[in-house]
Parts: structure tokens; sequence; C-alpha cells
């Protein structure tokens, strides 16, 4: 459909009574979105880059940043930047309050923070997880309704410019590892699973070879890739703010004035976009961090024996 101005005074009404498709936005402010039923397949996931602790006063941002997470309550946070070297400095505590497990790896002295994911235990559980210095994956087993299992990526890729090509290296380990997860060792590098790809990619969508790969399968000359064509070709994510809001796709860095996207929530056909959060104002002299939060809300694409199983499931 044709992109919404996200400067539209109909992009901040309440949700409630407001029909959620993608291309409409579902402002965060008023936390869950009301279409999605407790016992509905569906579920919302943000991702936000929550500038590393050692800079701009950690011990004043730390329960800024839980109050927002708190207000937009997700079932799915992805955070980068988000571990201290110290867990007693983290955001565990609180978000384990708030109703959350944390999933990552050990923060490395000398090297950039991990990536967290927390996953609300009402919703989800945690079947597997495969935490790294770059990324965390983690496969989510519904608890909240019937469906087959959710995945997930979060990466916070290399920064330089000129390291569009290691770039590709990190996300295609990555996803080699959950794709041999997700089908026993024999599937493709995007396997037809209920698949997100989410975080702080450092990278423009038309600056490298990335956002192509994963959305088109290809990449933009022709040229070669790691792994070969393929191995990529089986790739067609979806970039959920693109395909709701087209040019008027929200830039995510660096705030207060962000002028570049380079955070995205990716996702498989198996997962339908109901509704794109409007991100919270990032022109506020306080706001936590040097990126914006963005966010998501999905249900799952079930087949016809799964939405079957899941009515009788309902009903019994």
């Amino acid at each position: 459909g044709r992109p919404v101005d996200p400067s539209s005074t109909v992009l901040r009404r309440n949700a409630q009574g407001m029909g959620a498709a993608c291309g409409r936005t579902l402002p965060f402010v008023h936390g869950r979105c009301c279409c999605c039923p407790y016992g509905e397949p569906c579920f919302r996931v943000v991702s936000w880059n929550v500038l590393s602790p050692r800079q701009q006063n950690w011990p004043a941002r730390r329960p800024e940043l839980l109050a927002r997470l708190a207000e937009v309550e997700a079932d799915i946070v992805a955070l980068q930047e988000a571990l201290p070297r110290s867990s007693s400095d983290s955001l565990h505590s609180g978000m384990a309050r708030l109703g959350y497990s944390a999933h990552h790896c050990d923060p490395d002295v000398d090297g950039i923070e991990p990536p967290v994911l927390y996953v609300r235990r009402s919703a989800f559980r945690v079947t597997w997880e495969d935490a790294h210095q770059r990324t965390v994956a983690a496969c989510l087993e519904p608890v909240a309704f019937r469906g087959p299992p959710v995945h997930i990526l979060n990466v916070h890729l290399m920064a330089a410019p000129g390291e569009g090509v290691a770039r590709v290296y990190q996300v295609r380990k990555a996803l080699r590892r959950v794709a041999a997860q997700a089908t026993s060792g024999q599937g493709t590098l995007c396997p037809d699973v209920p698949l997100l790809l989410v975080g702080d990619f450092n990278e423009l969508a038309g600056e490298g070879l990335l956002h192509p790969l994963l959305t088109r399968g290809a990449p933009p000359s022709g040229g070669d890739v790691p792994g070969g064509k393929a191995e990529w070709a089986s790739c067609r994510f979806t970039d959920v703010h693109l395909a709701a809001l087209g040019s008027f796709a929200p830039t995510t860095w660096p705030c207060p004035k962000p002028h570049a996207r380079i955070d995205y929530i990716f996702s498989t056909e198996s997962l339908f976009c109901t509704g794109v959060p409007t991100p919270l104002a990032p022109e506020e002299a306080d706001y936590p961090s040097d990126h914006l939060l963005i966010g998501a809300d999905f249900r799952l694409a079930l087949g016809d024996s799964e939405s079957e199983a899941a009515s009788s499931g309902e009903e019994g």
C-alpha cells in the first residue's frame, strides 16, 4: 500500500479500535496492540542499540532504558551494547522483574559488549540458544499460543565503512548455525521457518551487499559473494519497516537527530507483519541512547492444519 507519513497525527492516536496492517503504525506509548488478544499467534519484537554502558552516564541511563522497555511491552527484546562487564550493572534484574529471561554470551573484557536477547517467559520458552560476541540466536517455543517455534537472530555487525564483506560473513556464519538447528542440518541458509533477523547492521540498505542478499537473494551487481550466490538464493527476508513505510521508514542513528537507517527488523514469509509501532521520539533531550528503538508486531502465518489444531486447542 501507499506509504504513510509518520508525522501524520493519525499515527499518534490511541491504538484502540485501529485495525493492524503492515503499513499502519501503532504507537508504542499505548503498549500492546489490542487486535492481538491472548491466545492468538501474534507477538511483538523490539530491537535497540542502547549505547555502551561505558558511555554517557550508564547509572542515569539504565533506569530510563528500563522504563521505556517496560512501556513497549514486547515479547522479545533484542538489545545491542547492553551488557556491562559487571552483571550487577546490567539490565538483567530489572528485566527479570518485568518477566523476561536473559540470553547472551559472557562479555569479553577487551571487546564490544555482546548483544542480549530478553524473552518474556509468559510468551515463549527458550529451547535452544547460540551466543557469540557479535550475535545471539534462540529458538522460541510459544507458550501464550499454539504454533511452530520462532527463531530469532540478534546481531551487532562490524561498524567500519569498508567492512561490508566482513558483515556478510558475520551474518552468513550466524544464519548457518540457525539453519542447522531449525532443519536438523538439512536446510538452506535461509530456511522456510518463522525467523527474525534483527539488530544493528551498521550498513545502509543501499550501501553494500547485505541488504540485497537478504531481501532478494542476490548481490546488486551480480558479483561474487561469501559462500557463493547459490547459497544466498533462498533468502527472501522482508525488511518490515521498508515494506510498511517505504521512504518514510525511520532513520535510526545517531539520535537525537538520526539521519541514517542502520537498524533493521527482517522476517521470513512465515511471519506476517501486523503493525509497525511508532518509535518513541528521538528528539528528546534525555533520550537514553544514540540509536532509535524500533519494533514490529507479527502474526504467525499458520498452515491449515496448524490453524485447525490451534482452534481445537482453544475450544478444548
